[in-house]
């Protein structure tokens, strides 16, 4: 009768650190749910003959946005222009991007990891950390469309 009562606790004790375990596994994963359902995902579009867009497909904003081209000749431009937060589902048009072999944008969520978005031939890519850290922003967004506004329209 003693050996029953003994396994009793020892057996409630297994049990104790085996529902923790999975509480625990539970709320590890709630947290990482929570943190990759705002990630932005940028991608380049052309819907017009015109201009090339910047499209936030994912369920956040991106930060901290580089962009920049490199033209055919495998050269980059020297703009490296940072544009506003771009939220999410929206998308921004890219006026000065005119024709390119391929368009970089860096970005950041709001957790602050980093993120690279790229057309090159026509083909999307996206990387899950920055691949150009050392690039800083060079001209802004709003001298950018400025230099593409009709002289009349525009102002300082």
């Amino acid at each position: 009768m003693t050996g029953c009562l003994t396994s009793v606790p020892f057996w409630a004790l297994i049990v104790s650190v085996i529902s923790l375990v999975i509480s625990g596994l539970a709320c590890w994963n709630a947290w990482q749910a929570r943190r990759t359902s705002v990630i932005p995902v940028l991608v380049f579009t052309r819907r017009s003959s015109t201009e090339w867009q910047i499209e936030n497909v994912g369920n956040g904003p991106a930060l901290n946005v580089l962009s920049r081209e490199k033209d055919f000749g495998g050269k980059w431009k020297e703009e490296i222009i940072p544009l506003y937060p771009i939220a999410a589902k929206t998308t921004i048009n890219l006026p000065w991007f005119k024709s390119a072999e391929t368009l970089v944008a860096t970005y950041a969520d709001i957790h602050g990891r980093s993120y690279t978005a790229t057309c090159e031939k026509d083909l999307s890519g996206w990387e899950h950390r920055n691949l150009y850290p050392s690039w800083k922003g060079n001209q802004s967004e709003w001298k950018a469309r400025q230099a593409q506004m009709p002289p009349n329209l525009t102002s300082d």
